[in-house]
């Protein structure tokens, strides 16, 4: 609906429309004028700055004549870059899938930040989900901002969110809260959140990670002080559920790759920052080049490169550029829609050039590659993730750290995507102010803990709810079991 004629047009006129307008501001009721846009793909990406403005204020007519919010639907591969282009609805309600919890934090937290907006979600609610997934799942989102849920393609027994619901409302009032309570911090760091409530304060803590892409195998071989690398080698194929794995029909293909994005602790890093990379080019088997892309504002844009390469033809041919996209954004259909038609205005999500970082590695033995943030111009930006791309040969990766010019650094990527389960066994959470032999409650567990003088210790190693959808290496959440804490503090 790009026009206010046709907003009239499908209410069967403007006289009825404001009469049904008026209503709706008088009654307690959510208001509906037409079903919502669901699974449309591209939508916003393919519509001219014409019909963008006409959508704009068929949303403003209905928000001043009900006095309501406007809310927008997307459906499962929604993504940043698609609401960018609609920043006038009031509430933004994208599908969700139950492969990870939603990168909230990363592409609609950064748009309703500070405005009178809200963020909902609408899971899809698949049978064979165990129960503790959506759980973990909706405590993720609402640390990352979600404010609503309402649950599609349900199994039918309400009673199977009864125990959810409850939680959630018992932490209504704690959400509502402005006060942000003591200092809170987890070692080894994992996503947490924390408000004080009533003279108390309430945490959130969940072991999260960043979900990646590509394919690489994993070796004992690695640079001094760590304990594993990831090798990369094969060509990569496009094989995923947007193309029926390919079955059938040829997969579009490119070059070694792979990455990791939707980081929990994605944020800004100011100038004078750095990423540092290991890596070792094997001296059987070198590779041309090495391209290192860093994904800040949810784009993969900004490319450093060492030896020969040409980024430029990533853009240029346009199987490549296709292949790039759904290779690299794990969303990309969300604004590509599922042809080739709206590649031409998607080519901006792809590096154009890369900076030049000179030769490429001596081969054979393991070098420190540093690349300042500065010259690909992403420093104050959200940076949420970081990939690797190489044509031909086979190339070691080691830890991959971001470093402040203070000396405060972040591996982005260590010995593997997850902590290890000795980091997890024994986790440390200071809160500022804590008293010894306090009593922390780990809410809905039927449990306490001890407190020590400024902190106490839990045990997050958790459980394996990915067997299923998620699991799988390079897919989804992976198989490493995840662990949700709710704390009450005294």
């Amino acid at each position: 609906m790009f026009s206010l004629d046709e907003l009239f047009k499908q209410a069967g006129g403007k006289d009825k429309l404001d009469a049904y307008l008026a209503y709706c501001r008088k009654s307690p009721t959510v208001l509906s004028v037409t079903p919502g846009i669901e699974e449309a793909f591209g939508l916003f990406q393919g519509a001219t700055s014409q019909q963008l403005e006409g959508m704009r204020l068929v949303v403003d007519y209905l928000r001043k004549g009900s006095g309501k919010p406007v809310m927008v639907g997307h459906g499962g591969y929604w993504n940043r870059l698609e609401f960018e282009k609609a920043p006038f609805f009031d509430i933004y309600d994208p599908e969700t899938e139950p492969l990870f919890p939603a990168n909230l934090h990363t592409d609609l937290a950064p748009l309703v930040q500070g405005k009178d907006k809200v963020v909902w979600l609408r899971p899809q609610m698949y049978e064979s989900i165990p129960y503790e997934r959506w759980r973990f799942h909706t405590f993720v989102e609402l640390m990352r901002g979600a404010r609503g849920w309402q649950i599609a393609h349900g199994p039918g027994d309400a009673s199977l969110f009864r125990g959810l619901h409850g939680e959630i409302e018992f932490f209504k009032p704690i959400v509502a809260s402005k006060d942000r309570g003591p200092k809170v911090e987890i070692e080894p760091w994992v996503e947490h959140w924390s408000r004080r409530h009533n003279g108390k304060t309430y945490i959130i803590a969940a072991t999260t990670r960043g979900i990646p892409l590509g394919k690489w195998e994993t070796s004992s071989d690695a640079p001094p002080g760590q304990k594993a690398s990831r090798v990369t080698a094969d060509r990569h194929e496009l094989r995923d559920e947007t193309n029926a794995y390919a079955i059938g029909q040829k997969p579009e293909v490119g070059g070694s790759i792979h990455g990791i994005q939707y980081l929990p602790d994605a944020r800004a890093w100011p100038k004078g920052s750095k990423l540092v990379q290991w890596v070792k080019i094997d001296d059987k088997n070198a590779a041309k080049g090495l391209v290192v892309l860093l994904k800040a504002d949810g784009r993969w844009t900004h490319a450093a490169s060492f030896g020969k390469t040409d980024v430029a033809q990533l853009r240029a041919k346009p199987e490549i550029a296709y292949w790039f996209l759904n290779s690299f954004y794990r969303h990309a259909k969300g604004f590509l829609g599922w042809g080739m038609d709206l590649l031409p205005k998607s080519l901006d999500y792809i590096p154009g050039q890369s900076i030049n970082q000179g030769a490429l590695p001596k081969a054979g033995e393991w070098i420190k590659l540093e690349i300042a943030l500065d010259q690909l111009g992403v420093t104050d930006r959200l940076i949420d993730g970081v990939g690797f791309l190489h044509e031909g040969g086979r190339v070691s990766w080691g830890h991959t750290t971001l470093v402040a010019p203070g000396g405060v650094s972040k591996v982005v990527w260590g010995d593997s995507v997850a902590l290890s389960r000795e980091q997890l066994a024994k986790v440390k959470v200071r809160v500022e102010g804590l008293k010894a032999a306090a009593k922390v409650r780990v809410l809905f567990e039927d449990r306490e803990i001890m407190a020590k003088d400024g902190y106490f210790v839990d045990n997050l190693r958790g459980q394996d709810l990915y067997q299923r959808y998620g699991g799988g290496h390079g897919t989804g959440y992976g198989d490493d079991p995840v662990a949700l804490r709710l704390y009450e503090v005294p």
